[in-house]
């Protein structure tokens, strides 16, 4: 049986039309359209380190990529004052690496900086970055970063520089009203560039282990009045009370009650004659001012501290010393066993 067949023209609609272009433009790559910058030749290096260690002096630039041609590496950098994943400053510089010898060129491009004009959004803080770059520094781990950030924010930061530990010191170092507020009678700081007095005047033999030291007195006015009646001094330093690692030295009587009455207490970063000197001079200087009568003990009660007797006579003269019974009684036990 022969049959006719009539061939008939596919209908293509409007709508499957549409998709085929779309689907041809999606397929074309859109190309980025790249600034194009003109570079200067600038600095012409005989190596690589002279070229890198002349950037890191500059301060300002960051690496950005890299392009490897026939001729060269070449080597791009940005500024450094944005972030990297954002518009960038439109200054660059450029290092290419000649592939045919050791030359190392510098080209800048003829754009003037724009980094002032970005404006960078950022959820951590100048002061944030600053303290995990130091605790990076220290090998830990990102969980005991968090942690100790955690911490300063819920209890302050935990170690105080010396530059700042002097500020306070300055900030409190005035005369209250309040007879019971504390303030810093006197303090000292020697950085490691500076001498000590005592050193300078080879007064006292007490080598330091480190150049960098601090002394500070604190005390009340009503402990400072309380003072000038007493005629004995009870002075030693405590190891359970500790501050920033270093001892805190107490200064004080007793009465009749045999109860002890601190007159202040300071914190040194040695414990030697000159250190102790500078405690009992601020603990004079303190209570002549408040009351404006002459101050010397007559007995010292402490432990067979030679430092702390040689500076006790060196402010109230050869005094009676009398030895701290506790220490006395451990020493006969030692002894004895």
């Amino acid at each position: 049986m022969n049959s006719n067949f009539s061939q008939i023209v596919q209908y293509e609609s409007d709508e499957e039309m549409v998709n085929e272009n779309n689907q041809v433009q999606d397929s074309i790559k859109k190309r980025r359209k790249y600034k194009v910058y003109t570079w200067v030749k600038d600095i012409v290096f005989n190596n690589k380190e002279d070229a890198l260690k002349y950037i890191d002096n500059e301060n300002q630039w960051g690496h950005y990529f890299t392009n490897y041609t026939k001729d060269g590496k070449k080597a791009y950098y940005r500024r450094n004052k944005v972030r990297y994943r954002t518009t960038q400053c439109s200054a660059r510089i450029c290092l290419f690496y000649d592939a045919n010898n050791d030359d190392v060129v510098l080209f800048r491009s003829d754009e003037i900086h724009t980094h002032q004009n970005i404006k960078t959004i950022s959820k951590i803080s100048i002061e944030i970055k600053t303290e995990i770059n130091k605790l990076i520094e220290f090998k830990l781990k990102p969980k005991a970063i968090l942690e100790s950030l955690h911490g300063q924010r819920r209890y302050g930061q935990s170690i105080i520089s010396l530059g700042q530990l002097e500020q306070w010191c300055i900030d409190c170092n005035l005369l209250p009203e309040n007879d019971d507020e504390a303030f810093v009678t006197s303090y000292e700081f020697m950085y490691d560039e500076e001498e000590d007095d005592d050193d300078v005047n080879n007064t006292i033999n007490d080598p330091d282990e480190n150049n960098a030291k601090f002394r500070i007195f604190i005390s009340t006015k009503r402990l400072l009045k309380l003072a000038l009646n007493a005629t004995k001094i009870h002075a030693d330093a405590t190891y359970r009370l500790i501050w920033q690692g270093f001892p805190v030295l107490i200064v004080g009587t007793t009465g009749l009650g045999r109860l002890f009455h601190p007159f202040g207490m300071a914190i040194c970063s040695n414990e030697k004659t000159k250190d102790l000197k500078f405690i009992f001079e601020s603990l004079k200087k303190g209570v002549e001012k408040i009351n404006e009568e002459q101050y010397s003990p007559i007995i010292l009660i402490s432990d067979a501290s030679n430092a702390i007797r040689n500076a006790f006579e060196m402010i109230f003269g050869k005094r009676l010393l009398i030895m701290c019974w506790a220490h006395m009684r451990r020493n006969v036990i030692s002894k004895i066993q």
